[in-house]
């Protein structure tokens, strides 16, 4: 994406220093995946959401591989959910889709 102009910092999200010193003055948005894909590391999703909204970044999680039967990660701060409704929420592989979820209500 950087032939675009986006810029990215892979990083590990283990504490508050290592999220606060990947951020620089464009970063627009932290992702997360809990557990990771695929070597199941697992985030602390309500620091990342506090961290994030001490500086204004949005959050995106991708909560496919966890499902919303174990994470919910809006009830932990998170902006945006995103699901591959492809794997585990459909489970039969016969069906191509993905969903966005947010508790922000839209501007007006």
């Amino acid at each position: 994406m950087t032939r675009f102009g986006i810029e990215f910092t892979f990083t590990r999200l283990e504490n508050e220093k290592s999220i606060q010193d990947s951020i620089n003055p464009h970063t627009k948005m932290i992702w997360v995946e809990t557990p990771s894909n695929p070597l199941l590391n697992i985030t602390d999703l309500e620091l990342v959401s506090s961290v994030a909204q001490e500086n204004e970044i949005l959050t995106v999680a991708d909560n496919t591989f966890s499902s919303t039967y174990f994470v919910k990660p809006l009830d932990f701060g998170i902006n945006l959910v995103v699901h591959s409704t492809t794997k585990y929420l459909n489970g039969h592989s016969d069906v191509i889709g993905g969903a966005t979820v947010t508790s922000t209500p839209p501007p007006n």
